[in-house]
């Protein structure tokens, strides 16, 4: 039997401010408390090009963002590190990054869009679900 411990060494988190987002944090500790696992936390700024000047304002929001999550986690007593990712395609950074860092699980909050608003904008975590490499944990 292959013990938890080794089905789960990177747990990636993505978040974004979103109260969906805060309680994927919230999971993620505690999946990586009880299987002793690294988490990493993770912010994608997608700016675009006309916002381009308020840029280091978006990262300075970010970098509080992803603090805040680490501080709850270092608070568990978890392996902690954090990252701010800049990409067009928050999607792609987020899969992209996971397979570079051989994460085992990412957890991401649910936007909880519905019908036509979805088939419109489409969902962060229905790519990141349909495209990462590792199981993903979509959480509401």
């Amino acid at each position: 039997m292959v013990s938890q411990q080794r089905l789960l060494r990177r747990v990636l988190v993505a978040v974004d401010g979103s109260p969906n987002s805060r309680r994927a944090a919230l999971l993620a500790a505690k999946l990586a408390t009880v299987c002793g696992a690294e988490i990493i936390v993770v912010n994608v700024i997608s700016v675009p090009l006309q916002l381009q000047q308020f840029s280091r304002d978006i990262r300075a929001e970010a970098n509080k963002l992803v603090r805040r999550v680490a501080s709850i986690c270092h608070s568990k007593g978890l392996k902690t590190s954090t990252e701010i990712l800049e990409a067009g395609s928050v999607v792609e950074a987020i899969v992209t990054f996971a397979a570079d860092k051989k994460i085992s699980l990412i957890v991401i909050g649910s936007r909880g869009l519905t019908g036509f608003k979805k088939l419109l904008m489409g969902s962060v975590s229905a790519g990141v679900l349909s495209r990462a490499h590792c199981a993903v944990l979509v959480v509401r």
